[in-house]
């Protein structure tokens, strides 16, 4: 058996995505035993007990959730901290579509840090949707391995993050399949990011978020927020103490707001205009003037 590089997986991407071939024969996303079960939905199935990959509390996860306990884990557990950790963005409908730019700020300004901070280098991204692979690789890079779940079918790191991205997570995102695959990519370290929405708790990420708190690791309230929060209803209390503390300058709310904000940046650019307008003139009257003929009208 042969391990695919980074540019294999690539390479072997463009050419499904070029042609639309059947992602049943994706090798880059399919070991050989999983082409021929979604090919042959028939065929007998064995499964094969003895797990090696995943630490110990996250493989406990899914073998009871999926396999009935079914699973024999051969790695150990050696006291390790935070292996599983969930993050609950702010409050508020931030998905857009199949796109969450809030998670991705959490990812980029909490969750990344927090496992560079653990030492960890091979760091997997995994979220159920194209738009916000799309939307997350514009605002990272390339510096991290980020696909969409079934993409990443047959890999593995040391970290991954989840990004269920959903503000209430449906159907799709919830299928038991793709959070089996998606949790079970990670070796040592698994961070998920959902909204903080009541109607999540009745999800499977909800039976993931109960065993994480069970078992003592990080459930994370994140402290990244934006001054549109304030204009949720939720946040009603907050956003009418903010306005009674500042300027009104408009009949809407959200202009209010944002008011404060926009008038150092206003400042400063004016600051800069004049900057720019005083060099511009100093240039000109040392390199201009001294080429002027001087005429004696007299």
């Amino acid at each position: 058996m042969s391990i695919l590089t980074s540019d294999d997986i690539r390479t072997a991407d463009a050419i499904w995505d070029k042609y639309r071939f059947d992602q049943r024969y994706h090798f880059a996303s399919h070991s050989m035993l999983a082409s021929a079960t979604e090919i042959w939905k028939d065929a007998p199935a064995v499964l094969l007990r003895e797990h090696y990959r995943c630490h110990p509390k996250i493989a406990s996860f899914f073998n009871q959730k999926f396999y009935n306990g079914e699973l024999i884990v051969m790695t150990e557990d050696h006291g390790e901290s935070n292996v599983l950790s969930m993050y609950h963005t702010a409050p508020g409908n931030h998905a857009r579509g199949h796109m969450n730019q809030r998670q991705i700020d959490v990812i980029q300004q909490e969750i990344l840090p927090a496992l560079s901070g653990q030492g960890y280098r091979e760091i997997g991204i995994i979220t159920p949707y194209r738009d916000q692979v799309a939307a997350i690789q514009r605002q990272l890079g390339d510096t991290y391995e980020v696909a969409t779940v079934h993409k990443f079918q047959g890999r593995e790191k040391d970290a991954i993050v989840l990004a269920s991205v959903d503000n209430v997570i449906g159907d799709f995102v919830d299928d038991p399949n793709m959070l089996n695959v998606a949790v079970s990519r990670a070796v040592k370290s698994l961070a998920v990011v959902i909204s903080d929405n009541k109607e999540n708790e009745k999800t499977n990420y909800g039976d993931l978020a109960k065993y994480i708190k069970y078992n003592n690791f990080q459930i994370v309230e994140s402290k990244v927020f934006s001054v549109f929060d304030l204009l949720y209803k939720g946040y009603y209390r907050q956003r009418m103490d903010y306005l009674k503390k500042h300027k009104r300058v408009s009949e809407y709310d959200s202009e209010n707001i944002n008011f404060p904000r926009l008038v150092p940046l206003v400042a400063m650019s004016q600051f800069r205009f004049e900057q720019l307008h005083r060099l511009a003139t100093r240039f000109f009257h040392f390199f201009i003037e001294p080429v002027v003929p001087q005429f004696d009208f007299q």
